[in-house]
């Protein structure tokens, strides 16, 4: 925004510094907080079997103490700050020509993450517990139409101009 809505009309340079100023503050503290709680709360792999089917059986990780819940807000806290700090980026460069700017992309991206939650959060809570294969499914769904959704609407676009 430093580029277009400058009073001056002169030529700026946005080096990479500056551009690194949001992201690595960002960056540091989701990687201090993931390693703390590794040390702190470590997942643990625990064998859960099948009722009534003994010889059946699946692995899953458990970590949610009282420290996991902490480090999992915190996380969540931080990405969800980042996100509105992206928002409102995105917000303040509203007017600037489309041929410069991915913003409306960005939005499309946001509101398609908010859908895909608010329609898969849901059906997760919902799943048996004993039910671990569409529960699965289901989770890995999530983070592939989380990762795939923006990735496709910011660079299709500008990979078929």
């Amino acid at each position: 925004n430093k580029v277009f809505n400058g009073i001056q009309f002169r030529r700026m340079k946005v080096t990479e510094k500056e551009a690194l100023l949001a992201f690595v503050p960002i960056f540091a503290l989701n990687a201090t907080l993931m390693t703390l709680w590794s040390i702190i709360d470590p997942m643990r792999f625990e064998v859960q079997y099948l009722p009534e089917e003994e010889w059946k059986s699946y692995g899953t990780c458990f970590n949610m103490d009282a420290a996991g819940w902490v480090f999992f807000s915190l996380v969540c806290g931080l990405n969800l700050l980042a996100l509105f700090a992206a928002t409102r980026e995105g917000y303040n460069a509203r007017n600037i020509s489309e041929e410069y700017s991915e913003s409306r992309s960005l939005f499309y991206g946001v509101l398609c993450w908010i859908q895909i939650l608010l329609l898969g959060v849901p059906v997760l809570f919902l799943i048996d517990d004993d039910n671990e294969s569409p529960r699965y499914f289901v989770q890995v769904a999530l983070i592939f139409l989380i990762s795939m959704s923006m990735l496709c609407i910011v660079h299709l676009p500008l990979m078929f101009k």
